[in-house]
């Protein structure tokens, strides 16, 4: 409706939105634009509000917990590259129903903190790239529902200033793609994985790549029988001294590629009898 104008602030009282279900893309691109006001605005019939506010680059603070999202189902890139987002206050909106949250903060490489320890991700399917490049050191996801979650890539990549991270919560049973997962974080020393189930995952390609302050990762709990790609899982790991790798299944691998490139400081290397080589394509 509003896409890329350039209109600086927007007060939405007056417009009557009850039967509206699409909102998707409403401000895209109004890189002009530096507050918006929906007090009175009616959104109980929404479904999507996807790309609502990507791009409105000039955006400092967005208070959106009077917001109604109780029918929305789509959230994807609804605050990407929305670049000088600092404050923004949504943990009171509902989400029990949304299924895609794919790309939802993608480049909010001013947003420092983010509370969303109220959302409720029990319809979640899609977590891809949701946080990419954002700039938290924390980030806290132990009320997160994965159990219907079927794509995690990218979901933390790029997130180079975060320090630790405890997904000992989630479920990953339903994934089939967790490749990216935590490319290029480069402060991350920490990841607890808890009992996290990957059974079906098939990708896992550049998993960790990128993480340079990683000193030690606790893969016990992986299944790995029906993966087809680690190419480049630990490639980058510069401080990683230890990697023991017997759970591992490797029976269906065909791309081992870049497995291990420039762990410079890897030293112990443990492989268990299910590290299978026969279906390798690729080794450089």
């Amino acid at each position: 409706m509003f896409v890329y104008t350039p209109i600086k602030e927007f007060k939405l009282e007056g417009i009557n939105t009850e039967n509206v279900k699409d909102m998707s893309h409403l401000f895209e691109g109004c890189s002009s634009l530096t507050s918006v006001n929906i007090t009175g605005f009616n959104s109980k019939n929404v479904k999507d509000m996807s790309y609502m506010f990507n791009s409105c680059k000039n955006i400092k603070q967005l208070d959106l917990n009077d917001l109604d999202t109780r029918e929305v189902i789509n959230m994807a890139n609804m605050f990407q590259s929305c670049t000088s987002l600092a404050n923004l206050y949504i943990n009171e909106i509902k989400t029990n129903k949304v299924e895609d949250m794919s790309y939802m903060f993608d480049n909010c490489a001013s947003l420092v903190n983010l509370d969303i320890n109220n959302f409720n991700t029990d319809s979640l399917k899609d977590m891809s790239y949701m946080f990419q490049g954002c700039k938290f050191k924390n980030l806290n996801l132990n009320n997160f529902n994965t159990e219907k979650v079927e794509y995690t890539t990218g979901t933390f990549k790029d997130c180079n200033k975060l320090l630790e991270l405890d997904i000992s919560n989630f479920n990953l049973a339903n994934n089939k793609d967790i490749s990216f997962m935590f490319y290029n974080c480069q402060m991350l020393n920490k990841i607890n994985f808890g009992n996290i189930n990957t059974k079906n995952v098939r990708n896992m390609t550049n998993l960790f790549n990128g993480c340079l302050k990683l000193p030690y990762l606790d893969l016990t709990n992986f299944d790995t029988n029906r993966v087809v790609n680690m190419s480049s899982i630990f490639a980058n790991c510069k401080e990683l001294n230890e990697l023991n790798l017997t759970s591992f299944n490797t029976k269906n691998v065909q791309d081992m590629s870049h497995l291990f490139e420039s762990c410079k400081y890897l030293k112990n290397l443990t492989f268990g009898n299910n590290f299978n080589t026969s279906k390798v394509k690729y080794m450089k």
